[in-house]
Protein backbone atom coordinates (compact mmCIF):
# COMPACT_ATOMS: atom_id res chain seq x y z
CA UNK A 1 0.00 0.00 0.00
CA UNK A 2 2.74 2.37 0.77
CA UNK A 3 4.25 1.44 -2.43
CA UNK A 4 1.36 2.26 -4.43
CA UNK A 5 0.72 6.03 -2.55
CA UNK A 6 4.53 6.51 -3.29
CA UNK A 7 4.42 5.58 -6.36
CA UNK A 8 1.28 7.73 -7.22
CA UNK A 9 3.01 10.45 -5.62
CA UNK A 10 6.12 10.47 -7.86
CA UNK A 11 3.36 10.51 -11.11
CA UNK A 12 1.87 13.60 -10.06
CA UNK A 13 5.56 15.34 -9.31
CA UNK A 14 6.79 13.98 -12.00
CA UNK A 15 3.58 15.40 -14.35
CA UNK A 16 3.71 18.42 -12.42
CA UNK A 17 7.58 18.94 -13.81
CA UNK A 18 6.58 18.59 -17.14
CA UNK A 19 3.94 20.76 -17.39
CA UNK A 20 5.79 23.56 -15.38
CA UNK A 21 8.07 23.42 -18.31
CA UNK A 22 5.23 23.78 -21.15
CA UNK A 23 4.42 26.74 -19.79
CA UNK A 24 5.97 30.24 -18.63
CA UNK A 25 3.76 32.62 -16.04
CA UNK A 26 3.67 36.19 -15.14
CA UNK A 27 2.37 37.52 -12.42
CA UNK A 28 1.13 41.67 -12.57
CA UNK A 29 1.18 43.26 -9.33
CA UNK A 30 -1.15 46.44 -8.72
CA UNK A 31 -1.35 48.17 -5.92
CA UNK A 32 -3.64 51.95 -6.23
CA UNK A 33 -2.68 55.35 -4.92
CA UNK A 34 -5.19 58.56 -4.44
CA UNK A 35 -4.25 61.72 -5.48
CA UNK A 36 -5.44 64.94 -5.80
CA UNK A 37 -6.18 64.27 -9.63
CA UNK A 38 -8.08 61.12 -8.65
CA UNK A 39 -6.02 57.35 -8.14
CA UNK A 40 -3.06 56.41 -9.76
CA UNK A 41 -1.93 52.27 -10.39
CA UNK A 42 1.03 51.58 -9.54
CA UNK A 43 2.16 48.78 -11.53
CA UNK A 44 4.92 45.41 -11.73
CA UNK A 45 5.30 42.63 -13.50
CA UNK A 46 7.33 39.34 -11.99
CA UNK A 47 8.68 36.53 -14.45
CA UNK A 48 10.46 35.22 -11.80
CA UNK A 49 14.30 34.22 -12.29
CA UNK A 50 14.23 32.02 -14.97
CA UNK A 51 16.71 33.23 -17.95
CA UNK A 52 14.76 30.86 -20.50
CA UNK A 53 11.19 33.05 -20.08
CA UNK A 54 10.85 34.56 -23.15
CA UNK A 55 10.54 38.21 -21.33
CA UNK A 56 13.60 37.87 -19.72
CA UNK A 57 15.93 41.16 -20.46
CA UNK A 58 12.90 42.70 -22.19
CA UNK A 59 10.82 43.95 -18.76
CA UNK A 60 12.17 46.58 -16.49
CA UNK A 61 9.86 47.74 -13.65
CA UNK A 62 10.21 51.64 -12.98
CA UNK A 63 9.50 52.37 -8.99
CA UNK A 64 10.18 56.12 -9.81
CA UNK A 65 7.18 56.11 -12.15
CA UNK A 66 5.37 53.29 -10.82
CA UNK A 67 5.12 51.57 -14.58
CA UNK A 68 6.61 48.65 -16.40
CA UNK A 69 8.49 48.89 -19.51
CA UNK A 70 8.89 46.07 -21.89
CA UNK A 71 10.88 46.27 -25.22
CA UNK A 72 8.95 44.63 -28.10
CA UNK A 73 10.40 42.42 -30.62
CA UNK A 74 10.78 45.47 -32.69
CA UNK A 75 13.26 46.59 -30.36
CA UNK A 76 10.85 49.66 -29.27
CA UNK A 77 10.01 50.44 -25.68
CA UNK A 78 6.60 50.44 -24.66
CA UNK A 79 5.54 52.28 -21.50
CA UNK A 80 2.82 50.88 -19.29
CA UNK A 81 0.93 52.87 -16.73
CA UNK A 82 -2.21 50.85 -16.04
CA UNK A 83 -2.92 47.17 -15.74
CA UNK A 84 -5.60 47.12 -18.63
CA UNK A 85 -3.03 48.09 -21.20
CA UNK A 86 -0.41 45.75 -19.80
CA UNK A 87 -3.02 42.70 -19.93
CA UNK A 88 -3.64 43.39 -23.06
CA UNK A 89 -0.59 43.56 -24.81
CA UNK A 90 0.06 40.26 -23.21
CA UNK A 91 -2.72 38.68 -24.61
CA UNK A 92 -1.44 39.85 -27.79
CA UNK A 93 1.79 37.71 -26.97
CA UNK A 94 -0.65 34.59 -25.78
CA UNK A 95 -1.17 34.47 -22.34
CA UNK A 96 -3.67 33.96 -20.82
CA UNK A 97 -5.83 35.07 -17.44
CA UNK A 98 -5.60 32.13 -14.82
CA UNK A 99 -6.24 33.90 -11.27
CA UNK A 100 -6.39 36.30 -9.16
CA UNK A 101 -5.30 37.06 -5.36
CA UNK A 102 -4.52 39.67 -2.67
CA UNK A 103 -1.84 40.04 -0.85
CA UNK A 104 -1.15 43.00 1.67
CA UNK A 105 2.55 43.62 2.44
CA UNK A 106 3.42 46.08 5.06
CA UNK A 107 -0.37 47.80 5.25
CA UNK A 108 0.10 47.98 1.58
CA UNK A 109 -2.38 46.32 -0.37
CA UNK A 110 -1.78 44.49 -3.86
CA UNK A 111 -3.73 43.10 -6.35
CA UNK A 112 -2.58 40.33 -8.10
CA UNK A 113 -2.74 38.74 -11.96
CA UNK A 114 -1.55 35.30 -12.58
CA UNK A 115 -1.33 35.27 -16.58
CA UNK A 116 -0.02 31.76 -18.29
CA UNK A 117 1.69 31.07 -21.89
CA UNK A 118 1.80 27.93 -23.50
CA UNK A 119 5.61 27.23 -24.43
CA UNK A 120 5.71 26.50 -28.26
Amino acid sequence: MKIRIFSLLLNFFIIGQISAQSAECVIIRVSYAKKASGSESRLSIDIGKSTTHSLYGKIKNLEDSNTVQITNEDGKLIIFNNEVDLMNYLFMLGYKYISYFHTVIINTEFHNFILIKEKL
